[in-house]
């Protein structure tokens, strides 16, 4: 099914994908941090604008396949992290399927990989702007929790399930950020009715608001 649409279209999440295409392009200080990678294809997406993109994907055999695409399609503004990412630096137990799209942290994994806080890489790359995609199966808050800090920083935020990052978390409670959004691609506009095939949650951060607004971007809220 993946295979098909990035045939037909290109990209498989249109709609966010575009978005990310169009944000990269449109404002040059943002950097796109890729958490689960997998193989790339969000990696490609935000590297053909000519953004730093920064990546990273914890399984050995899939990681090898993205410096593969990587490589292939001559990115020379990608930097590769064959890393987890989670709530501390040191090592997380991960799972070994062959379907590699389904591998994730967990306690009963029997293949150990190294982890990293991303507020280490924030500390290091000093990005004035992110967009922050995070697919890790499950692990989306120990992630947020590794990017304590570093919040003003993360412009837009694209979490899988991000249901649990408005309800149950601090993270929209304190008034950072604003969401969930779904990007409607037609209309380069969030809005928050997600489209018939639902796309992860968007969110973002209330001090990017007025630049999206000034960029030509429309941000409907819910009534």
């Amino acid at each position: 099914g993946v295979g098909a649409l990035v045939m037909t279209f290109g990209m498989y999440d249109f709609n966010n994908m575009t978005m990310i295409r169009s944000l990269l392009r449109d404002d040059s200080d943002l950097v796109f941090f890729d958490v689960g990678a997998n193989i790339g294809t969000y990696t490609l997406v935000a590297a053909e604008t000519g953004a730093q993109v920064i990546s990273f994907e914890p399984h050995p055999t899939t990681f090898k396949d993205l410096e593969q695409n990587v490589a292939l399609n001559e990115r020379s503004n990608v930097v590769l992290n064959n890393s987890a990412v989670a709530d501390h630096d040191g090592f997380v137990t991960f799972t070994n399927y062959h379907e590699h799209a389904l591998n994730r942290i967990d306690p009963a994994g029997g293949l150990e990989v190294p982890c990293l806080q991303l507020a280490a890489v924030f500390e290091q790359v000093q990005p004035e702007k992110a967009i922050v995609k995070v697919d890790v199966e499950g692990a989306e808050l120990l992630v947020m929790k590794g990017l304590q800090g570093y919040y003003d920083r993360c412009s837009v935020l694209i979490i899988e399930r991000g249901g649990w990052f408005a309800e149950d978390h601090e993270f929209c409670g304190d008034n950072q950020f604003a969401g969930p959004f779904y990007f409607h691609a037609e209309k380069s506009a969030f809005f928050t009715e997600a489209r018939r095939r639902a796309e992860d949650e968007v969110y973002i951060h209330v001090d990017y608001l007025p630049e999206l607004e000034r960029l030509g971007y429309e941000v409907r809220y819910a009534h």
